[in-house]
């Protein structure tokens, strides 16, 4: 996807609805970079993706396993921090009820 035509920064989580039953959705996009979460992970986790690269990342932003490049990796850590509140409800959403919503990326 990252070589498609990309729409307008305001438009692209829009742009990128999920399928249904979905098991990882995607939460957040931003510079290229594809953030999701997974439906039943018992730990936070993001799975992240850039170009070729794939990577685990926590909710802090500290990455876990996988390859990504620094300066992507950096992206992540302070998107991670920025939106850390709505993360953190998202995470409960998902337990609670199953549900999830989309976070903005880096303005």
């Amino acid at each position: 996807m990252p070589n498609q035509k990309q729409p307008p920064e305001d438009k692209r989580l829009d742009w990128l609805p999920e399928p249904p039953g979905n098991h990882m959705p995607l939460i957040s996009y931003f510079t290229e970079i594809f953030i999701r979460v997974r439906y039943g992970d018992e730990q936070r986790r993001l799975y992240v993706e850039y170009g070729g690269d794939t990577a685990t990342f926590d909710f802090d932003g500290n990455m876990l396993a996988g390859e990504f490049p620094a300066k992507q990796r950096m992206y992540v850590k302070v998107w991670a921090d920025i939106r850390r509140h709505d993360l953190n409800v998202l995470w409960q959403l998902m337990r609670r009820e199953d549900a999830c919503f989309k976070i903005r990326g880096l303005d």
